[in-house]
């Protein structure tokens, strides 16, 4: 094949990074201009990383894959690049990712992705030597990279990745790969709708540790915040999937019951006290400071995570952070709707590590990423969220959508939430549909994936030994008094009351009900 570089191939191949056998940063062959830019990026992208992945960051850093890139001219520099980068450390463990790259001429790039599959996976293998067996300092590394191939052919039938998916919608995007591991003629299709778009960059590997097969695309180098993404696919704040597109995660989604997870740690010695919302001016916000109590028992929780998910509604409790999150889909029951389903997800993927307790802001963000994927579906959706964290003598909430939260305490029962719905309309009573999913001509606050904003509320709540917590999600928490709720709340234990409210907004079928209620144990 024509030389892509324009010239010899061979010589051009450069490495930055860090090696097991030096110690520090090795370099050879490549542009201060590409370095200065590299460098300085993924140094705030690997900081961003440990503090999104937190104790988890080394054992994702480590296992995470090769990625094979290309990079369009003002990415990193004048010109257009490609190669591959992936984890490394150096002698005394500072990690740091060596990316091995060659300059490609613009013009070029779609026959490279066609037709040079075997050198990306030449410049691979010898990443992968560097890091591996006996420790190389940097002249027996560069001894490997000079004596790299230049391409070779691997034919492919042409797949277009890019069908149907408008690029302006953001700028970073997961694309799952054909069912070949790696299609040379798709990814070179896939660059060609991109390169007239601006400095768009491609980046994809065959999946390792908690990354699944897949193409990543990025407007630029990806944003330091999304660069966790390349080291553990669960976390997708950054990124969005095309609407369809069935991205395989690299584990399965937990089980309505999991196996059972050690566990918190022991909390932390107490700090000074700061209001959890001090860092984000949220709309509809409703602060209440108040001053310092002595610290109480936990609420109760299971000591596992259980995840009951049916089509148009979810129930998660995760004992790690002691979140409580109920989701439902708002309107018609249509099996093909994913609103409630992708926000079980995101509540069983909490880490206890992702924000401070009671706080709900880092929660809040990561479920109204789902919205716009949510709302340019092909199906009409409207999910309502409700979660709650409770820490000490407080309880963080949150509502997205047509949901409700109420505080009971001895009886008396108050919202914390304003209205998410208008009253509802008399009816002659109803099934468990329509009350779940608004059966009646009731205007309900929009959700995730409904038109124009969600309708949000983050509020915190003071609690005592005996309280009780109702949340419920959908159009059902309009459809009892709170001198109803109140009664049901009344009863002897959480189970009790979770059953009797059951029952009384009507038949229970065999999907759970999206409501929960938690205690404040004595």
């Amino acid at each position: 094949m024509a030389d892509p570089t324009g010239g010899s191939a061979i010589a051009s191949v450069g490495f930055f990074g860090k090696l097991p056998g030096a110690g520090d940063f090795v370099q050879r062959r490549l542009p201060a201009g590409f370095v200065e830019r590299w460098d300085r990026h993924f140094e705030q992208a690997v900081f961003a990383s440990r503090e999104a992945l937190g104790g988890d960051w080394a054992q994702a850093y480590h296992a995470s894959p090769t990625w094979r890139f290309v990079l369009a001219p003002q990415a990193c520099g004048e010109g257009a690049w490609a190669g591959v980068f992936g984890p490394a450390d150096d002698r005394v463990g500072r990690s740091f990712p060596m990316v091995l790259a060659a300059p490609v001429a613009p013009a070029q790039v779609d026959l490279l992705l066609r037709e040079g599959a075997g050198w990306f996976d030449a410049l691979a293998r010898v990443h992968a030597q560097g890091q591996r067996g006996a420790p190389l300092d940097a002249e027996a590394f560069d001894a490997l990279v000079v004596a790299l191939p230049g391409p070779s052919i691997v034919p492919a039938a042409a797949v277009d990745l890019s069908d149907g998916i408008d690029f302006s919608r953001a700028n970073h995007w997961r694309l799952p790969l054909p069912a070949r591991a790696i299609d040379s003629a798709a990814l070179a299709t896939l660059w060609l709708r991109l390169a007239g778009q601006g400095p768009w960059c491609l980046w994809w590997s065959e999946g390792a540790g908690r990354v699944p097969p897949g193409i990543l695309a990025t407007r630029g180098l990806p944003a330091p915040e999304a660069y966790a993404g390349f080291l553990d696919a669960t976390r997708a704040g950054a990124w969005l999937t095309p609407v369809g597109a069935s991205v395989p995660m690299a584990e399965p989604f937990a089980p309505a019951r999991s196996e059972p997870v050690l566990p918190p740690p022991e909390p932390a010695p107490v700090v000074a006290r700061r209001d959890v919302d001090d860092d984000v001016t949220v709309p509809g916000l409703v602060r209440r400071v108040q001053d310092v109590v002595p610290p109480m028992p936990a609420p109760v929780f299971d000591t596992e995570l259980s995840v009951q998910t049916a089509p148009g509604t979810a129930v998660v409790r995760h004992p790690v952070g002691a979140l409580t999150l109920v989701a439902a889909d708002v309107g018609l029951a249509d099996p093909r709707r994913r609103a409630a389903s992708a926000a079980a997800g995101v509540g069983a993927e909490w880490s206890a590590g992702d924000e401070a307790p009671p706080g709900t802001h880092a929660l809040r963000a990561r479920l109204i990423a789902l919205h716009p994927h949510l709302r340019n579906g092909r199906v009409s959706e409207d999910g309502a969220v409700v979660a709650a964290r409770v820490s000490g003598s407080q309880a963080g909430l949150l509502r997205i959508g047509a949901a409700g939260a109420w505080h009971w305490r001895g009886g008396r029962l108050r919202p914390l939430f304003s209205a998410a719905l208008a009253p509802p309309a008399p009816s002659g009573g109803g099934e468990l549909d329509d009350l779940l999913f608004g059966g009646g001509e009731v205007a309900t606050a929009p959700g995730l994936g409904a038109e124009g904003v969600p309708s949000c509320e983050q509020v915190t709540c003071e609690l005592l030994p005996g309280d009780r917590l109702l949340l419920l999600a959908g159009a059902a928490h309009t459809q009892l008094s709170l001198a109803a709720l109140a009664q049901g709340l009344a009863a002897a234990s959480p189970e009790d009351a979770q059953t009797r409210l059951a029952q009384a907004l009507g038949p229970i079928h065999s999907r759970p009900w999206p409501l929960a209620v938690i205690e404040v144990q004595p």
